[in-house]
């Protein structure tokens, strides 16, 4: 063969990461190249020495510590407030539910619909039929008119017949 296995491809052989086929290809080249051979070796014996420095530096967690996380594990759990026998539990509910209910009520009562404002209509009319007196087809703003409500009889009639 005259294509040799890669360095990438011999770390990831030693560590059983190739795909199938790939891991076919470097174990037959394998025992073929010597140069892959002794590349394979070397990183072979680079990984052993790597991993026995790392074991050697591994720090272990003090007596005291493993002590108190055992005897956390093991020690009774206390029980809370949630924790109560069944036949209580619905005694814990009832004022729950008081408080819930009065929050409702008082919330409600003081919602209410808002008082209807009344709105003089009548003098908004007037208002823009002052205006529109004042200067019809003005862009600036007009001075408004006064008008009054006074009105005579006869200036209904005559307003009534066309």
């Amino acid at each position: 063969m005259n294509q040799h296995a890669s360095l990438d491809q011999l770390v990831d052989y030693i560590h059983g990461e190739l795909a199938p086929a790939d891991d076919a290809f470097v174990h037959a080249h394998l025992s073929e190249c010597s140069e892959c051979a002794r590349a394979y070796d070397r990183e072979v014996s680079l990984t052993a020495r790597l991993r026995e420095v790392a074991q050697a530096q591994e720090r272990e967690l003090p007596d005291s510590c493993v002590r108190a996380i055992r005897a956390a594990a093991q020690a009774p759990a206390r029980p809370s407030l949630w924790h109560m026998p069944q036949l209580l539990r619905p005694l814990a509910a009832i004022p729950a539910a008081l408080i819930v209910a009065a929050v409702l009520y008082v919330g409600l009562a003081h919602r209410g619909a808002a008082p209807a404002h009344a709105i003089d209509a009548l003098s908004y009319v007037h208002h823009h039929t002052a205006v529109t007196a004042a200067a019809p087809f003005s862009d600036d703003t007009p001075i408004p008119a006064v008008l009054t409500a006074e009105t005579t009889r006869e200036d209904q009639s005559t307003d009534a017949t066309p």
